[in-house]
């Protein structure tokens, strides 16, 4: 996991466009239609994101306890 996380960030200051393309579109998008600012939204879109990033742990629990099994 903390290698991931590392790569992860190497990869966000070597492709630094990657921070301003794909996720600030669809911000764009969501802030023209109600005519929130975009910062309003990423802060929503964190939240959001965040709250089932901390459900993950239970939903793995969860899976762990159907195991696939051949019949």
């Amino acid at each position: 996991m903390l290698f991931d996380a590392a790569t992860h960030d190497i990869g966000k200051a070597v492709h630094v466009a990657d921070l301003s393309g794909p996720g600030a579109l669809v911000v764009g998008r969501l802030a023209g239609v109600d005519g929130r600012p975009g910062w309003a939204w990423f802060l929503e879109l964190d939240e959001v994101l965040t709250g089932i990033g901390e459900g993950a742990g239970r939903r793995l629990v969860w899976q762990m306890s159907h195991p696939l099994a051949r019949r």
